[in-house]
């Protein structure tokens, strides 16, 4: 089946919120589309209420829908201390605008980052091209489905609209992104400013949460950059690296024995630099090695990968890319309504068997060796391995 269409936008505004006036519809391409009238009827969903900001907010009237992400810059070089702006999508009253969430939110995003880094927003010399950029966005969209709109020397909004057939993958905080084509390649593509930002961040070892506290980024535009990425095939998503985890071969472990690109591909990627490459037969043989109760600190310990010259992190870290082994999981479960361990029982909720490990803490800040500690400990929790 095809991908449906998407609805084409009619205008493109910048609302924000003035000291004096209150509300107010600054700039909108094409010039006077949305009347003063309309927006004063509209302007309480514009400019929200703290709870919505950098939220997807839908308001439908008769004659149109917007779509918009309210957001907030706070610091005291504003008046009201605060800048409270939104970009507004505005289609017919119809329209099925799911398609259109992600490209609003990630334009009202970077505008914040840009914001936040040069005043772009709060300065009139360079807020002044807005209108500009407005009428190129919503041209390019509607002619393309995709753009890439410089605003100002060093920095280029991209933004494509993904039609609806194609899946999009959810991307968790404990997700761990890593390169899947050559790093310079992709250093090198035209991306915007905060996929930039995030790229140096990408190692296959920093999860989602960790490359936002590094790159300073909000984790929600992190992953939607992620989101991004994995569109264009840039990136695969695998499991946080724990010397803990418990892995097992797949059936496909097996083509490392008959195709010699992948076995070329494995030997390269999974040597230490300076170090002569090993027999593929040997790799073979430490990936069957793996298995159920089976830890990566106990399969060190028994087969010295490094004395081959392998380092095991990447070892680990191809087998996930090429399906040739699977992360077994741990999943607390509480059998009870409170657990036993104080420290556990704030993260009651995360103890229902379908959240891991991996998530729990990352959620919660504790280490894999502490959560294990508290879990152990309990009487009134087990787990579950899937």
């Amino acid at each position: 089946m095809g991908a449906t269409p998407p609805p084409r936008v009619k205008a493109i505004f910048f609302s924000e919120f003035h000291h004096e006036a209150g509300p107010i519809l600054t700039y909108q391409a094409p010039e006077n589309f949305l009347s003063k009238d309309v927006f004063d009827v509209v302007h309480v969903f514009i400019i929200t209420k703290p709870q919505l900001y950098r939220k997807i907010i839908t308001v439908n009237t008769v004659s149109l829908k917007i779509l918009g992400c309210p957001q907030s810059v706070e610091d005291k070089k504003y008046k009201r201390n605060a800048l409270l702006f939104n970009f507004g999508f505005v289609f017919d009253p119809n329209a099925e605008t799911t398609v259109f969430q992600p490209v609003v939110k990630k334009l009202s995003g970077c505008f914040r980052t840009l914001e936040l880094e040069s005043g772009f927003l709060s300065r009139d010399e360079t807020r002044s091209r807005l209108p500009a950029v407005l009428a190129e966005v919503l041209q390019e969209l509607n002619s393309k489905g995709f753009c890439s709109v410089p605003v100002d020397e060093a920095n280029t909004i991209h933004l494509k609209v993904i039609p609806e057939s194609l899946e999009t993958v959810i991307v968790r905080d404990q997700d761990v992104p890593i390169f899947c084509i050559d790093r310079a390649e992709i250093e090198s593509t035209p991306w915007d400013l905060t996929i930039k930002q995030i790229l140096p961040c990408i190692d296959g070892f920093n999860h989602v949460l960790m490359i936002a506290c590094q790159a300073e980024v909000d984790v929600s535009l992190v992953q939607l950059c992620i989101q991004h990425l994995l569109h264009y095939g840039a990136i695969k998503l695998i499991s946080v690296f724990q010397y803990s985890n418990v892995y097992m071969a797949t059936s496909s472990v097996s083509h490392l024995q008959g195709d010699r690109i992948l076995a070329n591909e494995c030997l390269r990627f999974i040597t230490k630099r300076g170090r002569p490459q090993p027999e593929i037969r040997e790799v073979f043989a430490l990936y069957c090695a793996l298995g159920p109760g089976v830890t990566v600190r106990d399969w060190c310990l028994r087969h010295e990968p490094q004395s081959l010259g392998i380092d095991e992190r990447l070892f680990i870290q191809f087998g996930l890319m090429k399906n040739l082994i699977v992360r077994l999981q741990k999943y607390p479960v509480l059998l009870s309504d409170e657990p036993s361990v104080d420290a556990l029982k704030q993260y009651r909720e995360l103890l229902t068997g379908k959240s891991s490990f991996d998530e729990i803490c990352c959620q919660s800040g504790l280490s894999h060796q502490q959560l294990d500690t508290f879990v152990e400990s309990d009487p009134h929790l087990v787990v579950c391995w899937k």
